[in-house]
This record gives C-alpha cells, sequence and structure tokens, in this order.
C-alpha cells in the first residue's frame, strides 16, 4: 500500500540541517560529509523515532527536475541510514526503514524521481519487506529498471515478481524484465521467453534470446536457432552468441546431444566465408569431450 510522505518534522529537519553545505555551493562540486561517528549519532535518533522520523526524513526529497536540487544533505542521511542498518545487529531497524521506504513506492503521491532514489536505497539494503511493492514497480515504465536492479540485488524472491511482471508489463519494460530474467536464469520463465522471441520489438527478442541461452534449458533451442537466422545481422549475431551459450551450458549439464544439435546448425547455416568464425566455434564445441 502506498501512502503519501509525512509531514514536516522540526527535529529531522534540524539534524539534516547539521550537515554541510556542498563545498562550492554557488556551483558544482563535491559534497564532503561530516565523520561517520556523527552520521551514525543521527541515524540512531531517526531510527528511534520510528516510522514518522523516516517518512519525514523520505517527505525532504525532492524532484532535481521540477525544482533546484536542494535535497542532497537529505539523500546523504537517507543514504547513511541504509548503510547504517546493514550492519547484523541491526536487523529491527533494516526491517522498519525497508517496509517504510517500500510503502512509498507506487501512485502518484510521491514523485517518480524520488520513488527512483528511494528504489536505490532499496537496492542498497535489500530486505524481503520491499518485494512486492518493487514487483508493483516493474509494470511502471519509469520504474521499472531500478525495480529490477533492486530486485535482482536482493535475489530472494525475485524470480517470482519479475516472472509475474513480465507477461503483462508494457512494452517499454519487456526487454528489462527479460534480461532480468536471463540473470537470474529462471528456468520457470522458459516458455514466456520462447513467446517474447516473436515480439514486435528487436531489443525485447535479443535480451529473450540470451535469458533462455542462460537458462540451459533444451526447450529454447529450436527458439534460439530460428532467431538465428534473422534477416537483421546485428539481431542475428547476437543470437548466435546466446547460440553458443545455451550449448555450452547444456553440453556442460550433460546434454551433449541438444548441444551437438545447436553446433551441427551453426556450423551448417552460416556459410560465408565472413561467417568462418562461427563455423570454427561450432567445430570446437563438436569436438570438445
Amino acid at each position: 500500500m502506498t501512502m503519501e510522505m509525512h509531514a514536516a518534522d522540526a527535529r529531522v529537519e534540524e539534524l539534516v540541517g547539521q550537515l554541510p553545505n556542498s563545498d562550492q555551493p554557488d556551483g558544482e562540486s563535491k559534497f564532503t560529509g561530516p565523520k561517520w561517528e556523527v552520521v551514525e549519532k543521527m541515524c540512531a535518533e531517526i531510527l528511534a523515532g520510528g516510522r514518522e522520523k523516516i517518512l519525514a526524513l523520505a517527505g525532504m526529497l525532492r524532484d532535481p527536475s521540477k525544482e533546484r536540487w536542494t535535497s542532497f544533505r537529505a539523500e546523504y542521511l537517507l543514504h547513511a541510514i541504509a548503510l547504517y542498518v546493514g550492519a547484523p545487529e541491526r536487523r529491527e531497524e533494516r526491517r522498519l526503514f525497508v517496509e517504510t521506504l517500500a510503502s512509498l513506492i507506487g501512485g502518484d503521491a510521491v514523485s517518480k524521481a524520488v520513488q527512483t532514489r528511494l528504489i536505490g536505497e532499496l537496492q542498497v539494503t535489500g530486505g524481503r519487506g520491499a518485494l512486492d511493492a518493487l514487483g508493483n514497480a516493474l509494470l511502471d515504465e519509469e520504474l521499472c529498471e531500478p525495480a529490477a536492479q533492486a530486485l535482482l540485488a536482493t535475489r530472494r524472491g525475485a524470480a517470482e515478481r519479475v516472472r509475474a511482471a513480465f507477461p503483462k508489463a508494457p512494452a517499454a519494460c519487456r526487454a528489462t524484465l527479460a534480461q532480468a530474467l536471463g540473470v537470474l536464469a529462471d528456468g520457470e520463465s522458459v516458455e514466456a521467453l520462447i513467446g517474447a522471441l516473436g515480439d514486435q520489438n528487436r531489443e525485447v527478442r535479443t535480451c529473450a534470446a540470451w535469458a533462455l541461452a542462460r537458462t540451459g534449458d533444451a526447450r529454447g533451442v529450436e527458439g534460439v536457432l530460428k532467431a538465428a537466422a534473422a534477416d537483421d545481422g546485428w539481431e542475428s549475431t547476437q543470437a548466435v552468441k546466446a547460440a553458443l551459450l545455451l550449448a555450452e551450458k547444456l553440453a556442460a549439464a550433460g546434454a551433449k546431444g541438444d548441444a551437438a544439435r545447436i553446433y551441427t546448425h551453426l556450423r551448417e547455416r552460416f556459410s560465408d566465408p565472413k561467417e568462418k568464425y562461427i563455423r570454427d566455434a561450432a567445430e570446437r564445441g563438436l569436438a570438445a569431450k
């Protein structure tokens, strides 16, 4: 469930105000933060104040595209908390922090730019409390990329969310999600990825071929080899790479017959002198014991 940012909190604003200004206040410059011991005390105080203090801090973030970027101090402290709660002994503080930020993901109450920043902190912390919010964000054209990155960093529970989002994701998100499924080598997404080989978007098709190769599943052989025969030279090249990767994975898993089928097809299909490197790769694969 999403919610609006909390009202301003005088003490949180005071803590943020204690952080130094940028090194060159009137121009672009680096920001030199205080000593970590000082920041740790700020983090501990914010967390001790519970959800309300965290929401107040998050509420100080601003969309830099809408107004001058003046919230770098608040962003610094928010990121510091994300690092602070990573300590094993701060498990409960991490859960509180993650669930609070996750409650701000989705909807229009918080700008997409700020939500992207919050998702970035969830990528740092990980945590199961953010999985559903990140999974829903996969269907948002502006948030799907950072949400996918955060889920991949979390790993546990990521495949289920990406797999569920992929069939219903808007066109602009499908390449990102196909690639994420490849990173996860999600065998349960093979059929959906095979279907994506026929997508209208070349990037989606290319990512789907690579993702199928990453799964090492023989069900992807036909589709990947068909993709390798594409008229588009670049797309064909990427599909050949995927086919070779799939063959390697199949061979390593003991499915040498399926691997040989790929290598034989590539050797016979690519007969142009300029494609000798493909034939050579296929020959090496066939010769491998």
